[in-house]
């Protein structure tokens, strides 16, 4: 930063003290942050402890997104809180939402909501020079292994890196079929090969033909939970892929696919890490539900599906084997929730497990299959 012009200063004895943020400063997102956290809760909002950026009170929810606002609630409510934010804070109002941070919204009828970045896909295809490429029925080839530290033509590493935080917003907001893809090619960043690339190319062909999928939401969908792993999937360091996926309203609303942190022994250790993992995550949901109304709380006993018997029979059973005394203490807190009634886990066939989809390459069958599944249509 540069003093402003006409002001001079001795360099060496004097310095300039901010009385207010800029914007580009590191400090200024959290003054922001806090600025609208103070408004908010002078208006009489609760601010979410589960997720910090949501404020609630009766009949209206506001997520902060930096300076973006995005309201639900009652009509009444929501054009009130508008009047009231609108002499505190100088807003421009967009109406119905349209589009959120490169994510459309649409209504198709009272009950169902679809959000999609259709527009945000061509727009990576067109910078990628892959908006005339012909599109496939699955992101990755069936058993398709990149290796971190592999031989072969070295590809421009700023751009891999580029294409690969593209896909990953995608992945992340929309589109949790691609979610195992972007996993897997995201750990070639610090070396990206030509092959690589190609992996890339071959994401961006399957977006290119699925463009149209819709993550599709209807009210009072059922809620469920699948949990899966890949054990020893990479070839790099012999450690597993966890896959889980919670469908509520009939659409994914939680998904991940990561490698775990530590080799697991088995394939029914790697299935109980990911258990773990996958109850770590359905505990916040509750407790984000819960914070904001009852009206949303998942009740009862809810079941998770898992397709390894060894593991939930060690999740049910406090039993000590030569094959799983070994496991790390914290991974029985999947045995705590059980007792306590919180969720109860059940088998399910590998094949009818949704979870699979983000723990392996699937045909282009199976993927469309599960895709459906999981609200993509």
């Amino acid at each position: 930063m540069e003093v402003p012009d006409g002001l001079e200063l001795d360099k060496g004895k004097f310095v300039c003290k901010l009385k207010k943020s800029l914007y580009g400063l590191k400090q200024s997102d959290r003054n922001w942050y806090n600025h609208v956290t103070s408004i908010m809760l002078s208006l009489d909002f609760a601010k979410c402890i589960s997720e910090p950026c949501i404020f609630f009170k009766k009949d209206i929810i506001v997520a902060v997104y930096v300076d973006d606002f995005l309201v639900s609630g009652i009509e009444e409510e929501v054009l009130k809180f508008k009047e009231i934010i609108g002499k505190i804070i100088k807003l421009k109002d967009l109406g119905p939402v349209r589009s959120f941070i490169s994510i459309q919204f649409d209504r198709p009828s009272k009950n169902v909501i679809t959000i999609n970045q259709s527009q945000y896909i061509k727009s990576i295809l067109n910078e990628y020079n892959m908006s005339e490429s012909k599109g496939i029925s699955c992101p990755l080839q069936v058993g398709a292994h990149f290796e971190v530290k592999g031989e072969g033509e070295i590809f421009d590493r700023e751009l891999y890196q580029k294409a690969i935080g593209s896909l990953l917003y995608n992945s992340t907001c929309t589109r949790p079929d691609i979610a195992n893809a972007v996993c897997k090619l995201s750990q070639c960043n610090q070396r990206s090969t030509v092959r690589n690339w190609r992996g890339v190319q071959n994401v961006l062909k399957y977006l290119k033909k699925t463009i149209g999928y819709r993550l599709t939401y209807k009210k009072n969908g059922v809620f469920s939970c699948y949990s899966d792993s890949d054990w020893a999937s990479d070839k790099n360091d012999a450690k597993s892929i966890t896959g889980y996926v919670f469908n509520f309203g009939n659409g994914a609303v939680i998904w991940k696919s990561r490698k775990q942190k530590c080799v697991a022994s088995s394939s029914t250790h790697a299935e109980y890490i990911a258990l773990y993992e996958s109850m770590c995550e359905f505990l916040w949901l509750q407790s984000l539900l819960r914070e904001l109304s009852e009206e949303y709380l998942i009740y009862g006993r809810e079941i998770v599906y898992c397709d390894n018997q060894g593991s939930i029979a060690i999740a049910e059973n406090e039993t000590i084997t030569e094959r799983s005394k070994h496991f790390v203490v914290k991974y029985n807190f999947v045995r705590e929730c059980i007792n306590n009634r919180m969720i109860k886990v059940e088998y399910i066939p590998s094949s009818e497990n949704l979870a699979d989809l983000f723990t392996k390459s699937l045909s282009g069958p199976k993927t469309e299959m599960f895709a459906k599944a999981i609200g993509l249509l």
